[in-house]
């Protein structure tokens, strides 16, 4: 097997569109959309169908499929009544089963301004209680000031336990829906289906029209503020090497890498034939500093590569 290790430092290789470009008319088209479209939101009810999510504590209680919809309901309920001019989306609105993927690409489909997804946390200790907002970085500036305005209205008026806000370093994993959107992305942990008391609260219509309410001031007061402005048409990866013959993605080879690595076909070279890339950043900040990490633990020659998304 030959294995490709390529040396060339720190380079930036621009990648092929990861869809087709659309023609002149069609951009001009598009461009004429966008601008009049106003703001969109999507609101994402996590899990649901097949998908359960956490269960619920007793026959009394919901499943967190069912809290997620409810509380998802109520702020577009909000957002509708207060705020006619913002364009709501739900990912679903009944109990059906979405992959993260389908959730995705509904919200790039919407070309949404913003996207809010919507769960209950669990965890062994039953003790714990609170509510939790995640984003994927700390450098997505837009994503980080949504989550620090429904953070206030937890505390300051629904009178929740905050936990605090977590990126993808500090809670040592990434989340999908938060790290694949193309726009400003917040995660809501509404609070934690293992305490009794906190599972009664999530499951009373009182309990989920307060935390809809709380989230649907922070968006209000988010669209109504001079908000940063978010760039993730740029996606950074560290490519660790490139090889003729196929090696598993969870080989050993890999076991050091913090993040998940992923085997992508070299469409640039006959003889090395696949491309192993992990990370997925949107700021050169980041991509840098898993970069370093990555030469820490031996792949000396890893570079970053960056792709432009043509939607």
């Amino acid at each position: 097997m030959h294995i490709r290790l390529l040396s060339f430092g720190v380079v930036i290789a621009w990648l092929v569109t990861l869809t087709l470009t659309p023609g002149v008319a069609q951009k001009k088209k598009r461009s004429k959309t966008i601008q009049n479209k106003g703001f969109v939101l999507v609101i994402d009810p996590g899990h649901g169908g097949k998908d359960t999510g956490r269960l619920r504590g007793s026959k009394s209680m919901k499943h967190e499929k069912s809290l997620n919809l409810a509380i998802a309901l109520k702020l577009g309920k909000y957002v509708k009544k207060y705020l006619p001019h913002i364009k709501v989306y739900y990912t679903r609105t009944t109990d059906r089963y979405l992959s993260l993927e389908d959730r995705v690409d509904f919200a790039h489909d919407k070309d949404a301004d913003a996207f809010i997804s919507l769960h209950c946390n669990s965890v062994e200790h039953k003790q714990v209680h609170g509510t939790e907002l995640h984003i994927h970085s700390f450098d997505l500036p837009a994503s980080k000031y949504l989550a620090k305005l429904i953070n206030k209205q937890f505390k300051q008026r629904a009178g929740r336990k905050v936990r605090g806000i977590y990126d993808a370093d500090k809670r040592q994993k990434n989340f999908y829906v938060v790290q694949y959107t193309r726009m400003p992305s917040v995660l809501v942990e509404c609070g934690y289906m293992t305490n009794t008391r906190e599972e009664k609260y999530l499951n009373s219509d009182q309990g989920q029209s307060i935390i809809a309410s709380a989230i649907f001031r922070a968006f209000r007061a988010y669209t109504q503020s001079k908000r940063p402005r978010e760039r993730r048409e740029i996606v950074y990866q560290v490519q660790l090497m490139a090889t003729q013959k196929p090696i598993p993605p969870d080989s050993e080879h890999f076991k050091d890498v913090p993040k998940k690595v992923k085997r992508v076909p070299n469409k640039h070279s006959k003889k090395y034939k696949y491309r192993y890339v992990t990370g997925w950043e949107y700021t050169l900040k980041g991509a840098r500093r898993l970069l370093n990490e990555i030469h820490a633990i031996g792949f000396k020659e890893a570079f970053l590569v960056a792709s432009k998304s043509g939607r």
